[in-house]
C-alpha cells in the first residue's frame, strides 16, 4: 500500500511557496528592482516563475494525495 504524505508536509510546502512569493512582491526588493536598469519585462518573468512554482507544487501535491 502506498504511503500518503503527512498533511503537515503539504501545508509546509504550500506555506513556503506563499512566503517566497510574498517576499518577492511585497518586500523592499521591489524598490531594488525599480532602481536597476532591468528590462521592462523583468517583473513579468518573476510572475511567470511564481506561477510555474505554484503549478509544479500543485501537480506534485495532487499526485501524492491519491
Amino acid at each position: 500500500m502506498a504511503e500518503r504524505p503527512e498533511h503537515g508536509s503539504v501545508v509546509e510546502r504550500t506555506l513556503i511557496a506563499v512566503i517566497a512569493v510574498l517576499v518577492l512582491f511585497i518586500s523592499p526588493l521591489t524598490s531594488i528592482w525599480a532602481s536597476l536598469d532591468a528590462p521592462w519585462y523583468s517583473p513579468y518573468l518573476v510572475w511567470v516563475l511564481a506561477i510555474l512554482i505554484a503549478f509544479l507544487l500543485q501537480r506534485y501535491l495532487s499526485r501524492h494525495e491519491l
